[in-house]
């Protein structure tokens, strides 16, 4: 039931200080919100396989090859702390924003960077152009692609809700609340544990250094 998702016990997650993304070096290696779609989805695809190996990497050598951004994700960022204040006035919420990279309490390799934290809750802001802002006008329903994100997050701040919402700078923003179960929590876990696993493949064959040819 909704009283039972919203009571839930988890333990308090540990938060990293003055957190940057583009800097932080504490998400490094570890399976973090921003992929969980990949992460939760088919287990054979190229996008999952590439991912494992970013993080191999990251394990054994640190910050790997500087990712692409696209023009959307630079429009994200850059509009973000407008939609926040937005969500702001129109909750009466109290926002801690970017509050940092939170590692989950119980699973070390698993890790969330919300974009604010509220009363009880994660929240999560995206700022996408015109038609996909109109799709959730339509649907009122958080974007497939955005719904592990929004069930990954509040698993690892140890809450039960979220709130995503579109925000775009001519038509305002939509809001759409989310939770995850127990159930969810007990899913997530399981497949971080498989998709670690792969991982540990690829760092056991980085740091084999048998028949390796001096650099």
């Amino acid at each position: 039931s909704g009283a039972d998702v919203d009571n839930f016990d988890m333990e308090t997650p540990a938060i990293a200080p003055a957190y940057d993304p583009a800097k932080c070096l504490d998400r490094l290696g570890k399976l973090t919100a921003s992929k969980a779609a990949v992460i939760m989805g088919k287990l054979d695809t190229s996008g999952l396989a590439t991912y494992v190996k970013a993080l191999a990497w990251e394990r054994v050598y640190g910050a790997r090859d500087e990712e692409y951004k696209s023009d959307a994700m630079q429009r994200g960022n850059d509009l973000e702390p407008s939609a926040l204040d937005w969500y702001e006035f129109e909750t009466a919420a109290t926002l801690t924003r970017t509050p940092g990279f939170m590692q989950h309490p119980a699973i070390p390799y698993v890790g969330a960077s919300p974009d604010a934290l509220r009363d009880g809750m994660t929240v999560q802001a995206k700022c996408p152009g015109h038609g996909a802002w109109m799709e959730v006008m339509r649907t009122r329903e958080i974007p497939s692609e955005y719904r592990w994100q929004c069930r990954w997050e509040p698993w690892v701040a140890g809450v039960s809700r979220c709130e995503f919402f579109v925000w775009h700078p001519a038509a305002g923003g939509i809001i759409v609340p989310g939770i995850v179960t127990p159930e969810e929590c007990e899913q997530m876990a399981e497949r971080a544990s498989v998709v670690d696993a792969m991982v540990q493949k690829w760092v056991a064959i980085l740091t084999d250094t048998t028949g390796r040819l001096a650099a």
